[in-house]
């Protein structure tokens, strides 16, 4: 018993640092590995609803020049109905 307990206790020694080196060298990459591809499928899922959000604010901003063109236009045929002007003496 003396004898094997003499033979255990340095393998035990060398043997904990091995597994800590193995891990960090052999199972790290592979995590690694496995986060990226993770976050590579989320990155997707996420990239559609904001390109979708930005579609509807572009639409909603052309929406928004259009009316303030139309409002501008209304405005300057207003005054040329006060003014008693037509379009004509207005340019010149």
């Amino acid at each position: 018993m003396e004898g094997t307990l003499a033979l255990m206790i340095p393998i035990i020694a060398v043997s904990i640092p091995l597994v800590v080196v193995a891990g960090r060298f052999i199972v790290q990459p592979i995590v690694t590995a496995i986060s990226r591809n993770a976050d590579g499928r989320n990155t997707g899922q996420v990239v559609a609803p904001l390109a979708q959000r930005l579609e509807a604010a572009e639409d909603r901003i052309q929406e928004l020049e259009r009316s303030l063109e139309r409002v501008v236009e209304e405005q300057a045929f207003e005054r040329q109905l006060r003014t008693g002007r037509s379009g004509k003496a207005l340019i010149e």
